[in-house]
């Protein structure tokens, strides 16, 4: 083999792993409450489209970084509908009973069809997410 036919595929390869590597786009963000700006300290930030799911869990200071496949990996530039999950914390019943689950936020962000929350993801970006709390408080 020639060393131009070398160097050619070479490039090529190098072209093909360049490509590969610029599909994704990286999303992070936080999330807060609109009322006082704390951070929701738990949970996951959910993007929806047509070419499917990705996911990021917010952490104790309500950051997150989505990732599409594994963790943090990014997502295809593209307009996705947001909702938020969040870790439900339990509440104790009086007199020593079960506890009851309660959400922090409002039970309209569990949902991509009622969240009323999008973002369009053009490149790598940050985004960050404001919510009601649960009962409007």
């Amino acid at each position: 083999m020639s060393k131009h036919f070398i160097h050619c595929l070479g490039l090529l390869c190098l072209l093909f792993l360049t490509v590969g590597c610029s599909q994704n786009c990286s999303l992070k963000g936080k999330v807060v409450f609109s009322d006082d700006q704390t951070p929701l300290d738990r949970g996951t930030v959910c993007l929806v489209s047509d070419q499917g799911i990705a996911r990021g869990s917010i952490d104790k200071d309500g950051n997150y970084v989505v990732g599409s496949l594994g963790e943090k990996d990014g997502l295809p530039p593209g307009t996705y509908r947001i909702y938020v999950t969040d870790t439900q914390y339990l509440e104790p019943s009086p007199g020593g009973g079960v506890a009851r689950a309660i959400s922090l936020i409002d039970g309209k962000y569990s949902s991509a069809e009622t969240s009323g929350l999008m973002v369009e993801v053009k490149s790598s970006m940050t985004h960050n997410i404001q919510l009601d709390r649960y009962g409007g408080n």
